[in-house]
Formats: C-alpha cells, structure tokens, sequence
C-alpha cells in the first residue's frame, strides 16, 4: 500500500541531531521492482541474505527499500558513503554502528504497511515502533496475552475503531520501549504497563511493578500518516524531538 504522510517537513539534506535532539523520519516505502533491485545493490551481502529470507514479496521489497534508507540517513549524518555504513549489535542483539564510537549516533527502525519510521540521536539508546491500525480477529486474545490486566479490561471496555486504536496505541508503546532496551518480546510485554487513553499523556506506568525504573523512561505519541499509530521510546526526559519526511525521491 501507498502511505500518506502528514505534513511534517522535509528535513535538511545532511541533517545530524545535536546532543539533546531526538529527529524521526518518516518514509512511505512504494517502490517499483526495478527500483527495489536496483537498491538491494547498495545493501550487504548479510542484508541480501535476510531480504532473500522473506518469502512475501511486499515484506521483502519494504524491509531492502527501508535498510537503504537507514544507510543514506545514517551516511548524511556521519559525512559517509550510505554503501560504506557498518553495523554491529548489541549483547542483546540491537542493532548499532560499527566502529570506534559506535554511541555516536543511536538509531532505530521500524516499519509496517508501506510506512517506516527512523529515530536517530546521539543522546542515548532509542526505540521507535510503528503500526497500520487495522482489523484482526482476536485482538482481545492478543491483549489477555501481552498486556496486564488492567490494559486488557480497558480494552475490553471499547469496541469497534476505538478498541483497534487503543490496542496499537499500546502495542506500540510497548515495543518502543523493549527495542530501546534492547529487549525482544520473550522478555514479556506484560511485564511494562503504559498509559492507554488519549487524554492520559504518553508514559510508562510500571515496569515489573516498579514505578521509579518507569519514571526514568518518557514515551512520545508519534501520528506519521492517517491510519498509523506511531510511538517512540528512551531514557531521558531532557531531549527535543523533530519528526521529519523524507522526499520520495
């Protein structure tokens, strides 16, 4: 599908976030075949062999389009050839830069249904997550499951749209906060309560019960495009966030 993104800027050729800056691109991921093969050239050979994995081929074509995209932002960023950028990972698995000062620049990505989101900051450890608000058939089942108790029967008290909404609301809140961790959904999404209403400001209510650890962490309500549900995630309070689109080109 072919996303709509809001009316956020075009951001800057070349632009980089300063210490206490958080910048999300968004970008619509709709490209011709003949586009994607010819971007899947810029990619590593690693990043070859995991497209090749995907057996959908809208899945395959989103994931080279939106890799490609992280390299030329990250190589604007760092002055570099997008084809030169280097990744590493964490202990936990995340994804970073390689080299000497791989903290320099923290990144990450996320994509759904033809629209992505890329958090870039040098401020600390970031987790960004995005979703195509849509109709599934056991969205209640899904949230007995991953979410707490209390999360689960606010949910159950909405149907229709407003159920859908908040489910991914809190989905994807949950997400951002696991990926800025580092953390992969076994560590238990139950495990980290957050706000829920649209009145109720973005948070982390608890994590494990704990409200202190919960209070280190700020959550921010990312709205890239009508019909996504958008959130993004890390440890510190004391930051200023741009949201950018890239162009199509």
């Amino acid at each position: 599908m072919t996303a709509t993104l809001q009316d956020w800027p075009v951001a800057p050729a070349g632009l980089k976030p300063v210490a206490d800056e958080v910048h999300v691109w968004a970008a619509a991921l709709a490209r011709l075949a003949d586009q994607v093969a010819a971007l899947a050239l810029q990619l590593s050979g690693e990043e070859r062999e995991r497209a090749a994995r995907f057996r959908h081929v809208p899945s395959r074509n989103e994931f080279i389009v939106a890799r490609v995209l992280l390299r030329v932002l990250l190589g604007e960023c760092l002055g570099a050839d997008p084809r030169e950028v280097r990744f590493s990972r964490t202990a936990r698995g995340k994804p970073r830069l390689a080299g000497p000062d791989p903290a320099q620049l923290c990144f990450n990505v996320s994509h759904s249904h033809g629209l992505a989101l890329f958090a870039l900051t040098g401020r600390c450890e970031v987790g960004v997550d995005l979703e195509h608000v849509r109709p599934f058939s056991d969205e209640m089942g899904l949230a007995e499951r991953f979410f707490t108790p209390r999360e689960a029967a606010a949910l159950r008290a909405l149907d229709g749209r407003g159920r859908r909404e908040t489910f991914f609301r809190l989905w994807t809140r949950k997400e951002a906060y696991l990926k800025a961790h580092g953390l992969g959904l076994s560590f238990g999404l139950e495990r980290v309560e957050v706000s829920h209403t649209p009145e109720d400001p973005a948070h982390v209510v608890h994590i494990d019960g704990d409200r202190r650890e919960a209070a280190r962490w700020s959550l921010r309500t990312l709205s890239p495009a009508p019909g996504y549900v958008g959130a993004l995630a890390l440890q510190a309070h004391d930051y200023r966030l741009f949201c950018w689109r890239l162009a199509d080109a």
